[in-house]
């Protein structure tokens, strides 16, 4: 292998756990080239990798659903970009390409050239083992149903470029592509129903963190909206308890439930407490719940942050079995996740 291209997302936490990669062939001397878009040009500049930037073909519509959202965005550039790519990449054809699940351009143009692909996701997977975990409303449905016709028309003018997608409702499944998934496999729900294309290598860090001793209890939260923020700085100074911004020192954490804070969390061995928001999140904060190692908010009031932390605290089962899981969790080392990709070269 000399050359590889990759294809990376606007997700902020998927980019991140693609970069480590990306420097790895750097190192080796294999050439690279990313894909991208401008919110990561530092990224690339400090790393020294070759950027091709995607920001000129965004069209961002936002739909109250949020997953058909991200499929409405992903397709428009997926549509505005792809004759682009063609004459660009026709120039030297890489000889292997890297892509983000979610970058349906850079699957078809590896379809397209039969470049030899490896797709990575940080997501939480889903299939029909695992729906019964996400909890959707009827007002989701009824949005995902307008939504899809959006979808639909933006596939048609895909296929019209000469394109294969046979249905629209394939974007809502997980690919039976190659596929890095940034994920323990110990908190992965039915991991061995995703078949062996699928490899959990853990979450990817340039570093691992460990926690810092601290005196009294520590309650620090992630990923939330002010809402959730303002009533837990409220529930903390009514509990006397110390809020803490840097997760190293925390005793518990509260999150609405993003796979990259649940990893560090795994990593780290610090109980949850989750707010999830969207499908992904509430089959996360299932799963979290189902392995004893934190709790789901019923609401994101004062009252019931005040009756979760002191729960959470109290019970030392939440911190034994983190303890547990933080060990039966397995980080593999870059050296095997190269390897994974070489084997298909």
């Amino acid at each position: 292998m000399s050359k590889i291209y990759f294809f990376t997302s606007l997700e902020l936490e998927s980019f991140h756990s693609i970069l480590p990669l990306m420097k790895e062939f750097v190192k080796r001397g294999i050439e690279v080239e990313c894909y991208s878009f401008d919110v990561f040009r530092q990224d690339f500049e400090e790393a020294g990798i070759a950027y091709y930037s995607l920001d000129s073909y965004i069209e961002k519509e936002r739909e109250k659903n949020q997953a058909i959202s991200t499929i409405i965005n992903n397709l428009t550039i997926t549509k505005n970009c792809i004759r682009d790519l063609e004459k660009k990449i026709e120039t030297q054809l890489p000889d292997y390409i890297v892509v983000d699940q979610n970058t349906y351009w850079g699957k078809l143009i590896a379809k397209k050239y039969d470049i030899p692909y490896t797709a990575y996701t940080i997501n939480f997977l889903i299939n029909r083992y695992t729906t019964k975990y996400s909890k959707n409303h009827f007002v989701d449905y009824i949005q995902m149903a307008l939504g899809m016709s959006k979808v639909g028309d933006i596939v048609k003018q895909i296929q019209q470029l000469g394109y294969i997608i046979n249905n629209p409702l394939n974007f809502l499944q997980v690919d039976d592509d190659e596929t890095l998934v940034f994920i323990f496999e110990s908190f992965q729900l039915y991991a061995e129903t995703f078949g062996k294309n699928f490899h959990f290598v853990g979450p990817m860090k340039e570093s691992i963190s460990k926690r810092i001793p601290h005196a009294g209890k520590n309650i620090g939260i992630g990923n939330a909206d002010d809402e959730l923020k303002e009533n837990y700085i409220k529930a903390c100074e009514e509990l006397e308890i110390h809020p803490v911004t840097q997760l190293e020192e925390c005793d518990v954490y509260i999150s609405k439930g993003k796979m990259e804070e649940v990893n560090d969390c795994i990593q780290l061995g610090i109980p949850l407490i989750l707010y999830p928001q969207t499908s992904s999140e509430q089959a996360i904060a299932q799963r979290v719940v189902e392995l004893g190692v934190g709790a789901m908010l019923r609401s994101n009031t004062v009252e019931d942050i005040k009756q979760t932390i002191p729960f959470i605290l109290n019970n030392p089962q939440y911190q034994k079995r983190m303890n547990e899981l933080s060990k039966e969790s397995t980080q593999i080392p870059i050296e095997e996740i190269i390897q994974i990709i070489e084997r298909k070269d």
